[in-house]
């Protein structure tokens, strides 16, 4: 028996750290979420765009009005662009190869913007939930401390009650015994 009564004071000061704690966790504020203003993608596609124009236009002849003169050009700039081929693919090929590169990257970049805003509106949500969370758990622990003191009130009516009518108990039982030893030194002379 006083092993269990000396847990009891222990496991109670254990319980008051306990709800210490708790108190002290949620009495964190929860943090603004920040402004969420992602770069303008709008430049890379215009890069993006320019480069794959650009890529396809290197070893072509450009286009010049109708004429004897042109067509003679014409012809001359197509037999150098059949003889130069060989040293122009790999760049029209690695030109090529970045304009897609360019454009994959914008689509990723694209899917990521959406998916960080869509990630901000959540975190946005959580912030309110949490606060409106931490609104209640005050009103709440408001509650509680109210629901406490009018306990503690009644308890110690209660103890003062009890007090009274063990107080009137024990003086009835005082002058009754009074009563009864007057009587046996009455008898007794």
């Amino acid at each position: 028996m006083s092993a269990s009564t000396n847990a009891g004071p222990e496991i109670a000061q254990r319980l008051r750290k306990i709800r210490e704690q708790i108190l002290q966790r949620l009495q964190r504020k929860v943090p603004q979420v920040p402004d969420f203003s992602p770069p303008s993608l709008e430049p890379l596609k215009n890069a993006q765009t320019s480069a794959s124009r650009l890529a396809v236009a290197i070893g072509t002849v450009s286009p010049r009005p109708p004429g004897l003169a042109n067509a003679l050009i014409q012809t001359i700039q197509r037999s150098l662009a059949r003889m130069l081929d060989w040293q122009v693919r790999p760049q029209r090929e690695f030109n090529q190869a970045v304009a897609q590169s360019l454009a994959e990257t914008s689509a990723v970049l694209e899917a990521t913007q959406r998916s960080l805003e869509s990630l901000a509106q959540s975190l946005e949500e959580f912030r309110r939930l949490a606060h409106d969370m931490f609104q209640e758990h005050d009103s709440l622990r408001e509650h509680l401390e109210e629901q406490r003191k009018l306990q503690r009130e009644d308890v110690e009516e209660q103890i003062k009650r009890q007090r009274w009518s063990y107080e009137g108990t024990l003086l009835r039982q005082g002058t009754a015994l009074q009563e009864k030893i007057m009587e046996l030194v009455q008898n007794e002379l």
